[in-house]
C-alpha cells in the first residue's frame, strides 16, 4: 500500500480520529505527529516498517488483503454435537462409553432415573462466505485482538506516544477486514477501563479513543496488565483464541511461570518495546527470587539452605566435641557450594530481570526511539504538495468560507508549524504560506466569517480573548483554533436561530395584516 501524500489522506485521517467532532476537549499536544510516523509505518521501505511488519502484516513479506489467503477455521466435529440426557432406555446404545464402567447397580438405577449422557447432534452454524469489503465486520472466525497500551509518564518522551498511536491505528485500519473483537486496555501503575470494538461505530470510536490516550501515570504494572487481560478474555466467550499486543516502553519484572500456565495453550502475546529503557533489580529484590523461582539454581540452593537449617539444629542438640566439629565442616561446605550456586542464580537472574516479557511473547519488536528529523523530514516532491494545499486554502478564505473550510485550514497551519519546526532552511516558501495562513486565521477569528451571509457578532472583550488564544500555543508558536473555530460556529448557530426567529414573526405578521 502507497504511503498517504496528499490533503484527502491528512484531513481523512484526522476526520477518523475525531479531530473535527470534538473542538471542545483539549486535544492532545502535536496531535498530527501521529499521521507522519504513520506515513512511515506505511512505507513498506522504511526500516521501522520493516521492523513492525511481522506484527502489522503477519510478515515482511506478506500482502495483506488477499482473498485467496482468508483463512478459513477448522470447526471440529465435537463442536456439532451437545451433551444430553437420555429420554428412553432405546437410547442406552448410543450413549458415551464411559458410563459402561458404571457398577452394574448405579448403571442400572442412571437407566432407569434417564440420568445417563448420550451425544446430541444440534444445529450446524452457516457462515456466509466473507464479501469483498474493507469494511470492520467482526464474526467469530475472526482473529481476536486484545491491545494493552502503556500510559506511563515516560511515554511522552522522545515521541514515544505518538508512535504508539500510529502503530495502534495503522494496526487497526490494515486489518480490519481480518479483525473480530478487539479488546483495549490503558495500564502504568493502575489498570485503566476496558475498551472494546464489536461493530463498527465500536471501532470508530476505539480509534477515535486511542488518539486522545496522555500518558501521565507513574509506573508500569505489566504484570498486573497481563493477568487482567487473561481473565477478561476467559470471562468472555467471543475472545476464545485472542492474542494480545502489549506495546510499552519500559521494562518490568514479571512471573514468567504464572503467566506462561495462565496463558495456556489458546492465547499468544506479542509485544512493541519503545525505546532501550532496561531494568536491573536490586540484590534484595534479585535474592527474594531464590524462593520464588522454580530454575534448577533456586530448587538447589533451596535444598542447600534447608540442609544447613537442619545440621545447625543438630549442632545446638549435639553434645559430643567430635559429632560438633563434623557437624561444622559441613555447614562450612554446604556455605560454600551454597555461595557458588547463589552466585549463578544471581547473575542469571541479573541477565533476564524486566526482559521475561521477550520469553513468553510469540513476537517481540524492539523499535528505537524516533529521530524527529528523518521522521519530519521534506523531500521536494512533499514540499511542493504543501505549497499547492496552502494555496488553495488561502484562496477558499478569501471566499466565504465554510466552517468546515476554516477547521482544515487551521489543522494544515498547526501541522505546518510542526514541519517548518525541523525543517527551517529550505522551506522559505512554505514558511511563507504558513504566516499568510496565520495572518487570514487571525483576522478571520477577530472579524468572524468575512464574506459570508451571515458574519458572527463579535464584542471587543471577545476579540481580546481571542487573540490571546492566538498568541498562545506551543513552542512551535502555534495556536489553538479549536476554542476560536467552536466558538465561531456556535456563535453562528446562535445567529441563525434569531434569523430564522425573526422571519417566523415576520410571517405571520404579514398574514395577520392580511386577514
Amino acid at each position: 500500500m502507497s504511503s498517504p501524500t496528499n490533503k484527502i489522506d491528512l484531513l481523512s485521517m484526522m476526520e477518523e480520529f475525531g479531530f473535527f467532532d470534538a473542538l471542545e476537549h483539549k486535544l492532545p499536544d502535536n496531535f498530527t505527529t501521529i499521521y507522519e510516523i504513520a506515513r512511515v509505518i506505511l512505507d513498506k521501505e522504511h526500516s521501522i516498517s520493516q521492523r513492525l511488519a511481522p506484527i502489522i502484516w503477519g510478515s515482511p513479506t506478506t500482502e495483506v488483503h488477499q482473498p485467496e489467503q482468508q483463512h478459513i477455521p477448522k470447526i471440529h466435529t465435537s463442536d456439532e454435537y451437545e451433551s444430553n440426557l437420555i429420554s428412553s432406555y432405546r437410547d442406552v446404545v448410543r450413549i458415551y462409553p464411559h458410563q459402561f464402567l458404571l457398577p452394574e447397580q448405579v448403571f442400572y438405577q442412571k437407566l432407569a432415573e434417564r440420568s445417563l449422557w448420550l451425544p446430541k447432534p444440534k444445529t450446524p452454524k452457516n457462515f456466509r462466505y466473507q464479501k469483498e469489503s474493507d469494511s470492520y465486520a467482526p464474526d467469530q472466525r475472526k482473529q481476536k485482538v486484545y491491545i494493552l497500551f502503556d500510559t506511563s509518564a515516560s511515554m511522552r518522551a522522545h515521541w514515544r506516544i505518538h508512535l504508539a498511536k500510529a502503530i495502534c491505528y495503522v494496526y487497526l485500519h490494515e486489518n480490519k477486514k481480518e479483525l473480530g473483537t478487539v479488546f483495549l486496555r490503558t495500564f502504568d501503575r493502575d489498570i485503566g477501563p476496558l475498551q472494546s470494538a464489536i461493530d463498527l461505530p465500536t471501532y470508530e470510536k476505539l480509534i477515535t479513543n486511542i488518539m486522545r490516550i496522555d500518558a501521565i501515570g507513574r509506573g508500569t504494572a505489566l504484570e498486573k496488565a497481563i493477568i487482567t487481560a487473561i481473565e477478561d478474555i476467559y470471562s468472555h466467550s467471543n475472545m476464545g483464541e485472542a492474542e494480545i499486543l502489549v506495546i510499552t516502553d519500559g521494562a518490568a519484572h514479571i512471573d514468567t511461570t504464572k503467566i506462561v500456565e495462565m496463558l495456556g495453550e489458546n492465547i499468544t502475546i506479542h509485544c512493541v518495546k519503545i525505546g532501550d529503557v532496561n531494568l536491573s533489580g536490586n540484590e534484595s529484590e534479585i535474592s527474594s527470587l531464590m524462593y520464588t523461582s522454580n530454575s534448577d539454581e533456586a530448587v538447589k540452593l533451596r535444598s542447600i539452605h534447608n540442609k544447613i537449617k537442619d545440621l545447625e539444629h543438630q549442632l545446638q542438640n549435639a553434645t559430643s566435641n567430635i559429632l560438633k566439629s563434623k557437624l561444622q565442616s559441613e555447614i562450612q561446605l554446604l556455605s560454600r557450594q551454597g555461595r557458588i550456586v547463589g552466585e549463578k542464580l544471581l547473575h542469571h537472574s541479573e541477565e533476564m530481570y524486566g526482559k521475561e516479557i521477550q520469553k513468553i511473547t510469540k513476537v517481540f519488536i524492539q523499535i528505537e526511539d524516533l529521530n524527529p528529523n528523518e521522521i519530519f523530514c521534506l523531500p521536494t516532491e512533499r514540499i511542493e504538495e504543501l505549497n499547492d494545499l496552502s494555496k488553495e486554502y488561502l484562496e477558499l478564505l478569501q471566499h466565504d468560507p465554510s466552517v468546515r473550510d476554516i477547521q482544515n485550514a487551521a489543522l494544515l497551519y498547526e501541522h505546518l508549524r510542526l514541519l517548518l519546526h525541523y525543517n527551517p532552511v529550505d522551506t522559505p516558501q512554505l514558511d511563507k504560506l504558513s504566516k499568510e495562513l496565520e495572518e487570514r486565521l487571525e483576522e478571520i477569528s477577530a472579524t468572524g466569517m468575512t464574506g459570508a451571509e451571515f458574519s458572527p457578532e463579535i464584542t471587543p472583550d471577545t476579540q481580546i480573548k481571542i487573540q490571546s488564544i492566538l498568541k498562545g500555543g506551543s513552542s512551535y508558536k502555534k495556536f489553538s483554533m479549536a476554542k476560536v473555530l467552536l466558538y465561531l460556529l456556535r456563535r453562528l448557530k446562535r445567529k441563525l436561530r434569531k434569523m430564522k426567529a425573526a422571519i417566523y414573526f415576520t410571517v405571520r405578521k404579514k398574514r395577520r395584516l392580511k386577514k
